[in-house]
């Protein structure tokens, strides 16, 4: 019996357990969102993984407008996690990653 239950948890929650992906419409309209805020220039990579039941942490590298400066950049970047947790309440935690233009792409 214990063993069932086991193997009915793993199948369950197996996205938990091995840090599955969200779906694709979630990621693409996470994309979205991020890229249409002003001073986003590109979504170069993204990353939308389970960390609990119901419960995801996206991880993008944006490509910023050059002219922002540091202290808009910082704001952007918070602005976007408002933005995408009001959307979803499966969003948990948001990580910007920003970077100009001249500097290399390293996230993978």
């Amino acid at each position: 019996m214990l063993g069932f239950v086991a193997i009915q948890l793993a199948a369950r929650n197996g996205d938990i357990l091995i840090g599955g992906q969200a779906s694709a419409d979630l990621r693409d309209k996470t994309r979205a969102l991020i890229g249409s805020q002003p001073g986003i220039a590109a979504v170069t990579e993204l990353l939308v993984t389970f960390i609990g039941p119901r419960r995801v942490w996206v991880v993008a590298r944006v490509l910023v407008d050059a002219k922002l400066s540091g202290a808009s950049v910082a704001m952007l970047a918070s602005g976007i996690e408002l933005v995408l947790q009001r959307d979803s309440s499966l969003i948990a935690r948001v990580d910007i990653v920003p970077y100009g233009v001249g500097q290399a792409s390293t996230l993978s």
